[in-house]
């Protein structure tokens, strides 16, 4: 391609890298046991026949010819050998030879010759292929190479039933490329560009962003917070059909500090009459870069504008800068989203032969990603020509479909006369010479198999019925506060035995930690689920027993019916359901148990 294939010649050049004094020529048909042989008269291993080529042996072919291609930057490519795919790939190396007049391939040994074995090789006679490109320079030409990076750091979901009030966390970042990918580019640092920050003209490298559509700046952030040594913070409240360099920046430690949320784009400037050009290598990241805690561009928006049932927010961000001592002031200009610098493409070709384009009249860095493409990694790999956007789906999130059942021993999904809240165990205690005796009571919470994912933080404790009544409307009647008889103590343990919490009853306070009889418990008396028994983690589908024990004040009058409500917690979202103990004090040594069906 862009070569004169009249002038085309082949030449082996070296052998197993040792530079041959006279180059070979290559021939159409030609092999090197006639080419080589004057060369290597005993092979190139020194046991062999003339020209004679040893397994593992290397030689180098050069191939040259005159070059038809005439526009910088369009692609030079020859090719030895024809394998196909013919993309350089492994198969293209080392395939079976099909002996056509392009190919380049093995040539068994004569049998008899220098110890030959008889037959052909095992694996046959072997090809193989390569090709070579590069781009047409009619002279390098030095240029500053930025390239521009964006990576959304957080997304803080404040309230999971909306889309609107979701923060998200971007960082930018700028670096002077050291090296090229393109021969025809030599790599210069990076000056800035005419810039005007709080109505002053001046000469800043720019690193821009507009303000994603559905979003506003969060102004309770501070932007100028951690930022890289010489860069300082701007923001502007032109429309975004003026082009960044245009429009008219206010630094943001004049509103310090906080800018506006009326801010259509923010940006970083670096004054490169005042701190000096940005040298090849230099960037805003460290070489092994952390990049939520290092100094860095940073700013946040929050999703106010988005539609109630959610959206995507797409961004991308531009740099612009001038290549150092340039007479025509070219402005460097890339866009992020992927490694490339000056928007080249992703063959290393640049989007214009002087290395940068940058056109106002469409590069308004407004994202659109139907046209521009997208970093679907959040990682700056995005390919396709000039930059990609960053993209991020926001949209309610469906509180998780839980349930929680807690019932009688071995049956917490028990149903009692109207729902799962009021089943119930019913059990009786004797009479003990006007004192009962204390009352054991075995039960199991269970995290149901219909739910999505195991729960955790499951709290256990004794209530008040009127508590239990007012939570679980429709439920059956769980009696009045004043059926359970002061001086009750209610103990709840867990399966292990490890933890207990003591509750003692009055009707006016309800059920009141007795934290000096209880053991193993932690959290703070603020909170309504701290200071109970906590049975973790349970998996899905997973089952923990408990037991409860109730302990009757003396004199409590015979035949007395008590029910006490057993809730089980789970904080986050709120979810509890309940299991009353009914328990009958009776004149005789006499116990009933009844599951409830």
């Amino acid at each position: 391609m862009g070569l004169n294939a009249g002038t085309l010649t082949a030449q082996i050049i070296s052998v197993n890298g040792a530079t041959l004094g006279t180059p070979v020529d290559v021939t159409a048909g030609g092999s090197t046991e006639a080419l080589l042989a004057a060369a290597f008269p005993n092979g190139t291993g020194g046991i062999g026949e003339p020209g004679e080529v040893e397994s593992e042996d290397t030689f180098t072919v050069r191939i040259t010819a005159t070059v038809t291609e005439t526009v910088a930057t369009n692609p030079v490519s020859v090719q030895y050998g024809d394998t196909p795919p013919n993309d350089n790939s492994a198969a293209t190396q080392n395939q079976s030879a099909s002996n056509g007049l392009a190919d380049v391939n093995t040539l068994d040994v004569a049998d008899g010759l220098s110890g030959e074995p008889a037959g052909a090789p095992v694996n046959g006679e072997r090809e193989a292929a390569a090709f070579l490109r590069t781009n047409l320079s009619t002279q390098v030409r030095n240029v500053a190479l930025l390239t521009v990076e964006k990576t959304r750091l957080t997304q803080t979901i404040n309230n999971p039933a909306s889309a609107t009030d979701d923060q998200l966390l971007y960082r930018l970042d700028a670096t002077v490329e050291s090296t090229s990918a393109n021969g025809g580019f030599q790599p210069a640092a990076l000056e800035g560009t005419n810039i005007s920050v709080d109505g002053t003209p001046g000469t800043y490298v720019l690193i821009s962003d507009a303000v994603p559509v559905g979003t506003v700046i969060d102004s309770a952030f501070d932007i100028n917070a951690n930022l890289p040594a010489g860069w300082v913070a701007v923001y502007t409240t032109d429309p975004t059909t003026t082009p960044a360099p245009t429009a008219t920046w206010t630094s943001a430690a004049a509103v310090a500090p906080f800018i506006p949320n009326t801010a259509t784009r923010v940006g970083f400037v670096y004054d490169t009459v005042a701190n000096g050009v940005i040298p090849l290598g230099g960037s805003t990241q460290t070489a092994t870069p952390d990049l939520l805690n290092d100094p860095g561009l940073f700013f946040r928006v929050i999703t106010s504008g988005l539609p109630a049932s959610g959206d995507s927010v797409n961004n991308i961000a531009q740099g612009f800068g001038e290549t150092q001592n340039d007479p025509t002031n070219e402005i460097i200009y890339d866009e992020s989203g992927d490694q490339k610098p000056n928007n080249f493409n992703d063959d290393n070709t640049p989007p214009d032969p002087t290395g940068s384009n940058f056109n106002p009249a469409i590069d308004d860095g407004v994202a659109d990603p139907a046209t521009d493409g997208t970093d679907p990694g959040n990682d700056n790999t995005g390919t396709g020509p000039k930059g990609e956007d960053n993209v991020v789906v926001v949209t309610p999130v469906a509180p998780p479909s839980l349930g929680l059942f807690n019932g009688p021993d071995q049956a917490p999904q028990a149903i009692g006369p109207t729902t799962d809240q009021d089943d119930f165990t019913n059990q009786s205690t004797p009479e003990n010479g006007g004192d009962p005796a204390p009352e054991l009571f075995n039960n199991t919470v269970n995290n149901p198999p219909t739910n999505s994912s195991q729960i955790d933080n499951v709290t256990l404790r004794p209530i008040r019925p009127s508590f239990a009544s007012g939570a679980t409307p429709g439920a059956e009647d769980y009696g009045v506060d004043t059926d359970i008889p002061d001086g009750t103590v209610v103990t709840i343990t867990n399966d292990a035995g490890t933890v207990s919490a003591v509750y003692d009853y009055t009707a006016a306070g309800g059920f009141v930690l007795n934290p000096g009889l209880s053991t193993g418990l932690g959290g703070t008396l603020n909170n309504f689920e701290d200071f109970a028994v906590n049975i973790g983690t349970l998996p899905l589908g997973g089952s923990t027993d408990y037991t409860v024990t109730v302990d009757l004040p003396p004199g409590t009058p015979e035949l007395t019916r008590v029910s006490i409500p057993i809730v089980a917690i789970l904080k986050t979202p709120k979810i509890l359901d309940l299991t009353p103990l009914l328990i009958r004090y009776l004149t005789s040594p006499s116990i009933a148990f009844t599951p409830a069906l």
